[in-house]
C-alpha cells in the first residue's frame, strides 16, 4: 500500500468520526465537512494522476494516432472526474446537481468526440467518391 492510500484511509476515518460526533450534537455542517474531506482525499492522488497522464501523453506524441489517443485520454479524464463529482453531489443529497454534472460530462465528451466523428465521416465520403 502506498503512503497516499494510507493517508486517504486515515483521513476518511477521522472525518467520519468527526461527522458522527457533529451529527449527534445536531450540527448542520456535516455535508461541508464531508465535501472538504472528499476533495482533500482526491487531491492526495493528484500528483500520481498527473504523472500518469504526462507519461501517456508522452507516449502518444511518438505514435501516429496521438490526436486520437489524446482525445481518448480526455474522455477518460472527463468520465472519472465527472463521475467522482457526481457521486459526491449525490452522497450529499443533491441529486439535481449530480444529474447536472453528469449531463455536463456527457456534453463535454460529445464536444471532444465531435471533431473525430466529422473527420471519420469526411474520410468515408472521400473513400466512397474515389
Amino acid at each position: 500500500m502506498s503512503d497516499r492510500f494510507v493517508s486517504c484511509i486515515g483521513m476518511a476515518l477521522l472525518c467520519i468520526t468527526m461527522a458522527l460526533i457533529l451529527k449527534n450534537l445536531g450540527a448542520k455542517s456535516v455535508p461541508v465537512l464531508i465535501s472538504v474531506a472528499s476533495v482533500g482525499m482526491i487531491s492526495l492522488f493528484s500528483e500520481g494522476i498527473s504523472d500518469l497522464f504526462s507519461t501517456i501523453t508522452g507516449l502518444a506524441e511518438y505514435s501516429d494516432i496521438s490526436d486520437y489517443l489524446k482525445g481518448a485520454l480526455k474522455i477518460i479524464g472527463v468520465g472519472y472526474v465527472g463521475g467522482i463529482c457526481s457521486d459526491i453531489c449525490l452522497e450529499l443529497g443533491e441529486a439535481g446537481l449530480s444529474r447536472a454534472v453528469s449531463l455536463a460530462g456527457r456534453l463535454e465528451i460529445f464536444a471532444i468526440t465531435a471533431p473525430f466523428i466529422v473527420s471519420i465521416i469526411e474520410y468515408a465520403i472521400q473513400c466512397a467518391e474515389g
